[in-house]
């Protein structure tokens, strides 16, 4: 198996986290799903081999497009895989996914896009270069290309306000207010809220809320605290019962089964 990060170019650096690829040379059989609980982010996925089965919370089945747009999740889901894996993922910055993208990021909250449903036939051209490119730095030259090309023409001054509340509530790790977020963004609380949702994807009040998780996940991954209640109170959740109810419905396990079944890692924090 080949698990890779590979960093963007420095033009794009500013709103992509990272690419990253994965390869399964051997197909998996009878492999128990995998959990992908809420991340923070949005990403772009490119299949170059086999893909995954989405498997939503009520066990209905889908398969992954080659190549597609996945939005913000507020809740869990599970994938399983149909062969040799082979994909490159572009994983956004909270609010940067609508700088390459017209339509609002909200419209496809808890769920996936084919990138041809969004872009137009034009994309099938570029998916095809994409899939039968001799390397995967052939394929993020590629993508790179593409990406530059659509943040030159959709770059707006809203996206300034956006990123400087992402980065209030990234310092407080998910604890501040809409209603100081919007006054440091000079905006309305409902004019707010409608374009943090437009651009991050989700409502400002969830987005912290994924914040606050994940931060919980990060102080396990580097801390290790051994008592959950302190971990609770560490990351500001109100009580024991308030963490635990955040941690089964991001997840479907209460914490201390969580931290039992996975090594903890903050995707977003890390």
């Amino acid at each position: 198996m080949v698990y890779q990060y590979i960093k963007p170019s420095k033009i794009l650096e500013p709103f992509i986290k990272q690419y990253w690829v994965l390869e399964v040379n051997k197909p998996v059989k009878n492999t128990s799903p995998l959990r992908i609980f809420p991340t923070g982010f949005t990403e772009l996925i490119l299949y170059y081999g086999d893909r995954y089965l989405h498997i939503d919370k009520n066990s209905s089945e889908t398969l992954q497009p080659s190549f597609f747009f996945i939005g913000q999740s507020s809740s869990y889901y599970n994938i399983a895989p149909t062969g040799k894996i082979g994909l490159i993922a572009i994983t956004f910055k909270p609010d940067a996914a609508k700088l390459f993208f017209k339509m609002p990021i909200s419209d496809v909250e808890n769920n996936f896009v084919a990138l041809e449903n969004v872009l137009g036939r034009s994309m099938v051209n570029l998916e095809y270069k994409l899939q039968t490119a001799a390397d995967n730095q052939e394929r993020i030259q590629t993508i790179e290309e593409f990406l530059i090309n659509q943040l030159k023409e959709l770059y707006t001054d809203y996206y300034k306000r956006i990123n400087h509340s992402v980065n209030k509530i990234n310092q407080s790790r998910g604890l501040i207010s809409v209603d100081s977020l919007a006054s440091e963004a000079c905006l309305s609380t409902k004019q707010f809220n409608r374009k943090f949702t437009e651009f991050v994807g989700i409502q400002p009040k969830q987005f912290t809320r994924i914040v606050r998780f994940q931060y919980a996940i990060y102080s396990q991954q580097t801390q290790s605290v051994k008592s959950l209640t302190e971990l609770a109170y560490k990351c500001g959740y109100y009580d024991q019962a308030h963490f635990t109810n955040e941690f089964k419905s991001f997840t479907g396990y209460a914490p201390k089964d969580f931290f039992k079944m996975c090594e903890p890692h903050s995707d977003y924090f890390s």
